[in-house]
């Protein structure tokens, strides 16, 4: 294994658990429903699409119709990105489509669909699950979002547990 991928593999690691737990503490603890077999289908479908169309706008479409609560809706919307991804990872489907769902999840965020910690949690679940010789290119995506991840995400999560934690 070739030095750099060893630490950009070490690189990798530690943000995804430090920002992981970063924003798991920011995010109240999710609400204790039965998700809706409808919804979950509508957003993993829509998930599907938003995939094949390189856009958000089926999953913008969708949290907007289903007539569950915000919470709700984000959470099941994170479930689908979930499903989604592991269906892409047992298929053995391009790195490029899985790097595409992980950019979904963080548009996901920036329009307020679904829980900061989603994309995070994606990549974790792509480095438990793909082989070390593949994840070159997802510690590309990381070196190149980085700065973008700790300006929106770390300063956006700090910023609502402060406020939070104030009043």
């Amino acid at each position: 294994m070739s030095n750099h991928l060893k630490k950009s593999r070490r690189l990798l690691t530690f943000v995804t658990v430090v920002l992981r737990d970063v924003l798991l503490l920011s995010i109240p603890n999710p609400p204790s429903f039965p998700t809706d077999g409808i919804a979950r289908l509508h957003f993993t479908n829509s998930t599907q699409d938003a995939l094949a169309n390189k856009t958000i706008k089926p999953l913008l479409n969708a949290f907007s119709q289903i007539p569950e609560s915000e919470n709700e809706k984000k959470c099941t919307l994170d479930q689908s990105f979930r499903v989604v991804l592991e269906e892409e990872i047992i298929n053995q489907a391009s790195c490029e489509n899985v790097l595409a769902i992980i950019s979904l999840a963080f548009n996901g965020v920036t329009d307020g669909i679904c829980t900061p910690s989603t994309p995070f949690v994606l990549l974790g679940d792509v480095l438990d699950c793909l082989p070390l010789d593949q994840c070159d290119k997802i510690f590309t995506f990381v070196e190149k979002k980085c700065h973008y991840m700790e300006i929106k995400y770390i300063l956006f999560s700090w910023e609502k547990l402060l406020a939070e934690n104030v009043q």
